[in-house]
């Protein structure tokens, strides 16, 4: 009997529908949710983080500056988000990296945004010796790659072998040398070829181009044009009682590979470097040429400016030519046009 009282409406089982109801929204909202997790689930497969680059030597340690590629052991199709530990990110099947400080890094690969991979890199100063020349996991030859007249100049190799063979090719007045480091002194200017043999194995022959230099003069390379080179002025004379400075400035900028100057320019296509991360490895910008397929002279910051966020532009090799304080003076450069 309904005495005016009753707050409640219609009841089923001694329950109020309206509680029935919210009770029937409740669970059918769990079950969408639950439904939902269940089709996205990702069931996470271990897998391990592979790092391929020019070594110093140790397991997992690399060269400050230098291209660093990691991979995962993954064989899918799935996202994968790169973190280097140096606020440094990227995604894909793979990621190049270098590393601008030494120290530990903590590189991670996450797929689907929830299976994550460690591997751990420790980042070195580069030695002085290598750091001057092109050095590269397919040439290991360290050395300048231009230099002057009867100036005693050293080579190296970065990778360890029971025996070398260092030869001047087609240059029969320069003996086989056989220790690790070969020293030579070049009387005549000209280009000239030099050839590394190691452990004996005609597999594992590298060769390395080197443009020796009139003493007196401060032209580069023949093969350039002169009136493209950058304008060298004469030193200022220096004062009666001032000491004469015998030995070469030091490079007022960190020493990169040229490997590295290729994936900045890369980077530079896709917009994740601007000019400051190509300048920065410059001595002096604004008189550093640039000299594109061998025909085309522009200065950097034209030529950076043109290809930036240009994903349709392919920096293929990147050549620096140094002066004698291993200041970049002219960067060649090869690249091509991609039609999309």
């Amino acid at each position: 009997m309904n005495n005016g009282n009753n707050i409640f409406t219609r009841t089923l089982a001694n329950i109020d529908t309206r509680a029935w109801l919210t009770l029937i929204i409740i669970a059918f909202l769990s079950t969408v949710v639950l439904a939902f997790k269940w089709v996205n689930q990702v069931k996470c497969l271990p897998y391990d983080i592979t790092a391929k680059g020019y070594t110093a030597g140790k397991d997992n340690t690399f060269y400050l500056g230098s291209s660093i590629q990691f991979k995962t052991t993954l064989k899918g199709k799935e996202k994968i988000t790169w973190d280097f530990g140096d606020k440094g990110k990227a995604t894909g099947d793979s990621a190049t990296h270098a590393f601008a400080r030494e120290g530990v890094y903590t590189i991670t690969a996450t797929v689907s945004g929830q299976c994550e991979a460690f591997y751990k890199v420790t980042i070195i100063r580069m030695e002085q010796a290598k750091a001057t020349s092109t050095v590269s996991m397919d040439n290991p030859i360290g050395g300048p790659e231009v230099l002057y007249t009867n100036e005693p100049t050293s080579f190296t190799c970065a990778l360890v072998g029971d025996s070398y063979e260092w030869n001047v090719l087609n240059s029969p007045e320069f003996p086989t040398q056989t220790t690790a480091t070969a020293n030579f002194v070049f009387p005549i200017p000209g280009a000239r070829i030099l050839e590394l043999k190691l452990d004996g194995d005609p597999s594992k022959v590298y060769r390395k181009t080197i443009q020796v230099l009139a003493k007196a003069s401060m032209d580069a390379p023949a093969a350039l044009p002169a009136d493209a080179l950058p304008q060298i002025l004469p030193p200022p004379t220096a004062a009666p009682d001032a000491k004469e400075n015998t030995e070469p400035e030091a490079p007022k900028v960190m020493i990169i590979p040229n490997e590295e100057f290729k994936n900045l320019l890369n980077a530079v296509t896709s917009g994740d470097k601007d000019l400051q991360s190509i300048t920065q490895y410059l001595c002096n910008p604004d008189k550093t040429k640039v000299l594109l397929n061998g025909t085309e002279w522009e200065t950097v910051t034209s030529f950076v400016q043109k290809i930036y966020g240009k994903k349709r532009y392919d920096i293929k090799s990147v050549e620096t030519v140094r002066d004698a304080n291993n200041c970049v003076t002219i960067l060649k450069i090869k690249y091509k046009k991609r039609l999309f």
